[in-house]
């Protein structure tokens, strides 16, 4: 039997978890560039001006939630390591503070922030 086998088993649920939030945020991403260019094509289609809010500003965004979705997965990838090692560490140690997270859910919040605002711009 693997010694902690059960935390063996959390930290990797953990990891996977971390995982499918990246791959969620970088597909978001990819799809708030894609249907931005779809809405271009559509405008200029129906020979009207382009309103609201530029191109440039929603493939900004969207390029945003793909690095942070990389970013997460490289983070999320040193976390678990970190804690498979801590694990199958004899000693008692405290995992210390969540610098990582709290700054991966600032970021996700600002990047949150910019997509209300750009698609707020986009129903005027």
């Amino acid at each position: 039997m693997i010694k902690g086998l059960s935390d063996h088993q959390a930290n990797e649920r953990t990891f996977l978890a971390w995982i499918r939030t990246a791959v969620a945020l970088m597909a978001f991403g990819f799809l708030i560039e894609k249907f931005t260019i779809f809405v271009a094509y559509i405008r200029v289609s129906l020979h009207s001006k382009a309103t609201g809010t530029s191109v440039g500003s929603a493939d900004m965004i969207g390029a945003s939630m793909v690095i942070v979705g990389v970013v997460v997965i490289v983070l999320s990838t040193f976390r678990f390591v970190w804690i498979r090692r801590k694990i199958d560490s004899d000693t008692q140690e405290s995992l210390g503070r969540p610098y990582i997270e709290l700054l991966l859910g600032l970021v996700l919040g600002i990047v949150g922030v910019l997509l209300v605002v750009y698609v707020g711009g986009q129903v005027d």
